[in-house]
């Protein structure tokens, strides 16, 4: 008897777990549409840490700013080429907010690097009402399976750089933006 308990609460941990999505919706039934709502894209932080092996007053790597400015332009990118990017935030079924944290961490030497550290956290509001979010971190970038191994060579050769660092923020930005159209029901 304990034992057909024990699995039928296992089983039923299981389901729970199972069931649970990644995303926190603030109203319920949630106005969001899954691969339908449309978006406007708000706001954009970045937060640039530097890991070890980072040079004093080194401007080879792209600043928080400029950081920034890549990811707004890649996430817009992205919700456009996906068809989900709204005309305007007035015909927008949400506005996002994408809050990032981007380690960037150094190869020996720090003159190469090797995959950023991220963190994120989205935010989808409209006209001042929270509606949807949802957060992930810290992960490192992975790419393809042969593509991935092919940046981890050019990591060990120590030839990933300042000219590479956009590959990883186009990445990060497309994964994003896939997570984004999926929220709702």
């Amino acid at each position: 008897m304990k034992y057909k308990l024990s699995l039928l609460v296992g089983a039923l941990w299981l389901a729970g777990c199972a069931g649970s999505t990644p995303y926190t919706y603030y109203v319920q039934p949630t106005p969001l549409v899954a691969e339908q709502s449309t978006y406007a894209l708000g706001k954009v932080t970045v937060h640039l840490s530097l890991g070890d092996g980072a040079i004093e007053g080194d401007r080879t790597f792209a600043s928080e700013q400029e950081l920034q400015q890549e990811f707004n332009q890649y996430l817009q990118h992205y919700l456009k080429q996906s068809g989900y990017l709204a005309k305007n935030v007035a015909s927008a079924d949400a506005v996002i907010d994408v809050d990032i944290g981007f380690k960037r961490t150094f190869n020996m030497g720090g003159h190469s690097l090797n995959k950023p550290e991220v963190t994120h956290n989205v935010v989808l509001s409209k006209d001042g009402t929270k509606l949807a979010s949802f957060q992930n971190g810290p992960y490192l970038t992975k790419y393809a399976y042969l593509e991935d191994l092919s940046v981890d060579l050019e990591i060990a050769s120590f030839n990933w750089d300042a000219q590479d660092e956009p590959r990883d923020v186009d990445l990060v930005s497309k994964l994003l933006v896939d997570e984004i159209v999926q929220i709702g029901e």
